[in-house]
């Protein structure tokens, strides 16, 4: 059935309701009717090219949530398109409405293309930033009809809406020039025109051709989005004659656009203080006849460079709660350099949270929604249903996590004396008591588990010796030798393996897998992946060593992607790599621990409901090794005090015990946690016993040849009667 409308404005005023409005009355929660006459009117916009096919289209306008966008392209200095799309990924991962390609160097068509195919947030481009790479001419040379042909072959492509510099014209230019500014004209496209207009001597061709431009625009139901050329670049050229010359010429061009049903978006200020931008508001939308406005920012104070992203979402918020329907993003790198990905994150979230405060203030059906159940998560002390619901629910996990609080339903902040507990717990009925736990009570609770399972070590480490496991090891090329020679000497038995042709059936003819990540390479880690899911397959035990993860992102992902794939029966680190794994990021310069993160006596209560909670979300045993060693699952841990500071004199301990750890669990798979902390017992024990070995000319080869007779020599009962522990 051929189609009866050219674009949404003409399907609107026919009365036709078209797939794109039917979502968005859906998403805005607003009856069809309402919308309909709001889309022929021109208060609200639905910019949906008839070649976005993946597009899910968004309403802008009076009624709608404030929506926003993302910049982002490649320029002359920057010209990473890998690194763009992955900041594209992350706008749509965050829930941006919008994305603008703002790419001024070369060729910037494939990039397009390619961000048109997989985007469903509607996109948006400048033609005047690409016409010079487009047409590979210099200013001077390009003519009215070249600038066209640059919007034509933007539509072709499928963009959904172009920012089009009209509005700067002879006379506008005439009201710039007469004032004067401080910053004169910061718009790049609107400087460029200016440009072209003063050497030519010509007027804006967009101005001057606007009834062709327009034709293209409606052709594929592409949204104007006039651009302010002549927007404030600083505080005090904001509500000047040129900027609200320019929105005066802006609000004609918008009625001829409306007559030739192309919708139509207006842009806004900079830069501008607080007190102004309500009134600015107020004036766009009557001299633009109720339009949609899009603003960048505005910027309520000029001296925070690296932290404008913050200026932006404020004055973004006031504008946005007094009539303002789109905001433009800002990163902490505006005004500094291209944003990278952290900037990029950093400007959705305070734009998001800019347009969200504006909704509620706007009293925008159901606006309140996600607060209201923020409220009631926190009212539960619920933190999985906090994180759920937060804007960026990870980076509040992450830092929740860094510093756990000791006592269960609380932060750190606050402790036992959080406010909301405290109430919860009278209104409950219940006592408030802040006084320590009982000391008899705690004592009970630290007893060694000797005295609860007489022999359990010297059993745990006889039952190893009886059985020998073969164990498969994809281990790091530094320390294989010597992870091979610890376990024949705890009584196992080695197998190395990490050819994808042959790990699954090595795997399925051992008893247990290590997998350590030290030495990562491109053969290595698919064999990683094959022989984890060979022993989850058969019900094997796996232990992940994440050596150095957080010391480089390819560690730090394997290890987490290794996570998210294989279920790991123990996960043994120091403490810097298992907070990594936790949090999905670090910051260690090693394979060794940052001192900053070490387990000591003031912080052994936050690390040890870190590891319970880390065993929790994993279902995997814990074991975090160092000066003090923990082995935890979701609900037991074990302090271990055993070691000695010359184990760090040598490469691998760390290696050698997660081959152990393997060895013990897979002999004794009932109980996997007390195998474990057997295997921590006995690698320090042995350290101790090796250490007192040591003459005066003994160095760390040496040591390193006495630890490993002492696990060879080691048996139950000095096991048993050495090992230092508590349960907590």
């Amino acid at each position: 059935m051929m189609k009866k409308y050219a674009t949404q404005m003409d399907a609107a005023k026919q009365g036709i309701l078209t797939q794109q409005m039917k979502l968005v009355a859906e998403k805005e929660s607003m009856a069809t009717e309402k919308l309909l006459g709001l889309v022929a009117c021109g208060q609200i916009a639905i910019p949906a090219n008839i070649r976005h096919t993946c597009l899910s289209p968004e309403g802008i306008g009076t009624g709608t949530k404030t929506k926003i966008n993302v910049n982002l392209g490649i320029s002359g200095d920057c010209k990473d398109y890998a690194v763009e799309m992955q900041k594209v990924d992350m706008a749509i991962k965050f829930g941006a409405e919008s994305i603008m390609d703002l790419s001024n160097f070369g060729k910037t068509n494939t990039f397009r293309k390619e961000l048109i195919a997989r985007s469903p947030a509607m996109i948006g481009t400048v033609p005047m930033y690409d016409a010079l790479g487009y047409l590979e001419k210099e200013l001077l040379d390009i003519t009215a009809k070249d600038f066209l042909s640059v919007v034509r072959a933007h539509a072709e492509e499928g963009v959904d809406f172009m920012t089009i510099h009209g509005g700067i014209n002879r006379r506008t230019v005439e009201s710039f020039r007469r004032q004067g500014r401080k910053m004169n004209i910061v718009s790049r496209g609107g400087s460029l025109l200016f440009a072209w207009m003063e050497m030519t001597g010509h007027e804006n061709p967009f101005f001057e051709y606007y009834d062709d431009l327009l034709d293209i625009l409606r052709q594929y139901d592409v949204t104007i989005s006039l651009g302010d050329a002549l927007r404030p670049g600083c505080l005090e050229d904001s509500s000047d004659a040129g900027q609200l010359s320019e929105l005066i010429e802006l609000g004609h061009l918008t009625k001829r656009a409306w007559a030739k049903d192309v919708q139509v978006l207006v842009e806004g200020p900079g830069h501008m203080a607080m007190n102004e931008i309500a009134a600015n508001m107020t004036i766009e939308k009557r001299l633009c006849h109720n339009a949609p406005f899009y603003v960048l920012g505005p910027l309520v104070t000029d001296i925070a460079p690296g932290y404008d992203h913050i200026t932006s979402a404020i004055g973004g918020a006031i504008a946005a709660a007094n009539g303002a329907d789109f905001l433009c993003y800002v990163t902490p790198a505006e005004h500094l350099r291209l944003p990278d990905l952290k900037d990029v994150k950093e400007g959705i979230i305070a734009s998001k949270i800019a347009a969200h405060a504006a909704d509620i203030a706007k009293g925008l059906p159901n606006a309140r929604v996600l607060d209201n159940k923020m409220a009631a998560a926190r009212h539960k002390l619920d933190w999985d249903a906090m994180f759920q619901i937060a804007i960026d629910g990870e980076k509040a996990r992450e830092y929740f996590e860094s510093a756990p609080p000791a006592h269960e339903h609380t932060c750190s902040m606050c402790g036992k004396m959080c406010a909301i507990r405290t109430t919860n717990t009278i209104l409950e009925g219940k006592p408030v008591e802040f006084c320590p736990e009982n000391k008899k009570a705690r004592e009970d609770s630290r007893r060694p588990f000797a005295h609860m399972e007489e022999n359990m070590l010297k059993e745990t480490l006889e039952t190893l010796r009886t059985t020998h496991p073969l164990i498969h090891n994809i281990t790091n090329y530094v320390t294989v030798n010597d992870c091979a020679n610890v376990l024949l000497a705890c009584g196992s038995a080695p197998i190395m393996s990490d050819d994808c042709e042959e790990v699954e059936e090595i795997t399925a003819i051992c008893g247990g897998l290590t997998i350590n990540i030290g030495t990562l390479n491109r053969n290595t880690i698919p064999s990683m992946f094959l022989a984890g899911k060979m022993a989850n397959a058969l019900s094997h035990p796996v232990v992940l060593d994440p050596v150095g993860a957080g010391a480089s992102s390819l560690r730090t992902k394997t290890a987490c992607q290794l996570l998210d794939q294989i279920q790991f029966t123990v996960i043994r680190g120091n403490v810097s790599e298992i907070k990594t794994l936790a949090l999905g990021s670090g910051t260690t310069k090693g394979v060794d621990a940052d001192l900053a993160d070490a387990i000591t006596e003031g912080n052994l209560d936050n690390a040890l409901h870190f590891a319970k909670k880390f065993a929790e979300k994993t279902g995997a045993i814990i074991a975090i090794t160092g000066a003090i060693d923990i082995v935890s699952d979701s609900k037991t841990a074990y302090v271990i005090r055993n070691g000695h500071p010359m184990m760090s004199q040598i490469t691998g301990t760390g290696c050698m015990l997660s081959t152990m750890v393997t060895a013990y669990v897979t002999a004794n798979p009932v109980n996997a946690l007390k195998a474990t902390v057997a295997a921590v017992c006995a690698m320090g024990l042995c350290g101790e016993l090796a250490h007192n070995r040591l003459t005066e000319r003994d160095g760390n080869t040496t040591y390193r040849t006495y630890l490993i007779d002492e696990i060879y020599h080691l048996d139950g009962e000095t096991l048993e009667r050495g090992a230092n522990y508590e349960m907590r």
